[in-house]
């Protein structure tokens, strides 16, 4: 009586050889489909803009601190007329 049930044959490389093939083949797939997600939803626009933004944000920064004398507190500012905190 036949087995029903899946059994590996005894190795002779060629299993080895397969799984290498196949391991292969999913990283590069994940590696194409990892680009097409990034390009589809702009994840690296996003990314160099946020990064733009950042030091464009640390000039501003460096600047308010060397008028103030490098002891710019940002909880130190002016108040606007009219709001009460």
């Amino acid at each position: 009586m036949k087995s029903f049930f899946l059994q590996a044959p005894a190795s002779d490389g060629g299993s080895v050889v397969t799984f290498i093939v196949v391991f292969a083949i999913a990283i590069l797939v994940f590696f194409v489909l990892r680009n097409v997600i990034l390009w589809y939803y702009k994840l690296d626009v996003i990314s160099r803009n946020i990064e733009g933004q950042t030091e464009i944000l640390k000039a501003i920064l460096r600047k308010m601190e060397s008028k103030n004398d490098g002891h710019f507190n940002a909880n130190n500012n002016q108040k606007s007329e009219g709001v009460n905190e």
